[in-house]
């Protein structure tokens, strides 16, 4: 990379993206189990990351003269790291519009259940302890919709 000065915010820049991709990497990993994981501590990881590659491409970006300057393995490297970066955001994104669409479907899937008795008169029990009424039965939260 160049030497002195304009090393300095290819660097930050650099350190920037691998701890973002990092970040993305992790809360990719969640979004894709199956499980039901808690997102809260992987976004504000990337959330924070997000931030720092910021101030460093506006740093870059602003630093005149900086990329004129640059020679063919710094141009590389940047390259080679945009373009992790973007693979990572593209992946990120469709993981998130999924679980997005599937948490609709598990909302939409309860509401559903939750309201198609309503126009019936609802279960009860009786003096002998039968069951009165012709309403559906509570949903089961516990088992798959």
């Amino acid at each position: 990379m160049n030497s002195g000065i304009l090393a300095d915010p290819v660097d930050l820049y650099l350190d920037a993206t691998k701890h973002l991709c990092r970040a993305l990497e992790a809360e990719n990993r969640l979004l894709a189990s199956s499980r039901n994981e808690d997102l809260t501590e992987a976004a504000a990881l990337k959330a924070d990351a997000a931030q720092s590659y910021e101030s460093a491409f506006r740093v870059l970006t602003e630093t005149e003269g900086l990329i004129e300057g640059l020679e063919e393995d710094a141009r590389h490297a940047l390259q080679s790291a945009a373009e992790k970066l973007e693979r990572h955001l593209e992946t990120n994104s469709r993981l998130l519009e999924a679980r997005l669409e599937s948490c609709g479907m598990v909302l939409d899937a309860v509401k559903n259940a939750a309201t198609s008795g309503n126009d019936r008169a609802s279960l009860g029990y009786g003096q002998n302890g039968r069951l009165t009424g012709s309403g559906t039965a509570p949903v089961a939260l516990d088992k798959p919709l």
